[in-house]
């Protein structure tokens, strides 16, 4: 199991036995990480970091790599974050309009090759975030409330409480292989 601290830069690991967290990475090569997505591979972990982009992270070493993209995929902004076959879908709630993506990766998975987006509504999909795969379904809280609320948790002034929405989506088939 997998938890970031997206305010520390810090990713904490469960390992399997183990009833307590261990840290996979320190505070110093993340800015913010959020999603994580363990690899199919079992070497690395995926992790959103909301500044930088899309990174691997080793699983044994907690070593940090960027992984690589072309120039014209924005990778930023990235909350939740889930692998299917050979595709990293996230929310995307840093860029306007808000939305879910879907980000190709090679066979090997050591790089990003093109991103598409799968929904966008600027109606509502306002503030994504958190997404779980089940099946071939994605679902996602589709309004996260970011920003409702102030420091201490208490509504802002002036700001009407939504009540969240669970959204399901259903990805075409990837342009890669699937695993």
């Amino acid at each position: 199991l997998f938890v970031s601290d997206g305010q520390a830069g810090v990713v904490y690991v469960i390992r399997e036995g183990r009833a307590s967290l261990d840290t996979l990475v320190r505070p110093g090569p993340l800015v913010s990480p959020q999603g994580l997505a363990p690899d199919s591979d079992g070497r690395r972990v995926f992790v959103a970091d909301y500044a930088l982009g899309i990174v691997a992270v080793d699983r044994r070493t907690g070593a940090v790599e960027r992984v690589p993209r072309p120039r014209d995929v924005a990778a930023n902004g990235v909350d939740g974050l889930v692998l299917l076959g050979d595709r990293l879908i996230g929310v995307q709630n840093g860029a306007t309009p808000n939305r879910v993506v879907a980000f190709d990766l090679d066979a090997t998975h050591s790089r990003i090759v093109s991103a598409r987006t799968l929904a966008r509504d600027t109606t509502h999909i306002r503030e994504p975030t958190h997404l779980v795969a089940v099946g071939g379904d994605i679902f996602y809280v589709a309004n996260g409330g970011f920003g409702l609320y102030d420091e201490r948790g208490n509504l802002r002034p002036g700001v009407t409480q939504v009540a969240p929405v669970i959204a399901r989506l259903n990805p075409p088939a990837s342009r890669n292989h699937e695993r």
